[in-house]
């Protein structure tokens, strides 16, 4: 987060300039996850869930690989703390 910015103006620059999208929030969703990655950094999250009217472009200098999946790919994909949280976007989908 840049000083004296919120999450969710971080997250809006973060997905326009790493795909493109522009996001519209979800109002309501926040949730926030944490992991360690090779046992000595620990990682937290904030996620939101918004939705696009628009295409990616995605930069590949941001990203090196990038796929749509669904709610149990993306479970197999992600850490899996990250699953309750999938859940969790499928019930209010419904």
């Amino acid at each position: 987060m840049e000083y004296g910015g919120t999450e969710k103006q971080t997250a809006l620059r973060e997905i326009s300039e790493e795909t493109g999208l522009n996001a519209i929030f979800t109002p309501g969703f926040r949730e926030e996850v944490t992991y360690r990655i090779a046992d000595f950094i620990n990682k937290a999250v904030v996620l939101f869930l918004t939705e696009t009217n628009s295409m990616p472009v995605i930069l590949e200098s941001e990203i090196a690989e990038h796929r749509w999946v669904n709610a149990e790919k993306a479970k197999a994909l992600l850490y899996p703390e990250y699953g309750l949280i999938i859940d969790k976007v499928e019930e209010i989908l419904k």
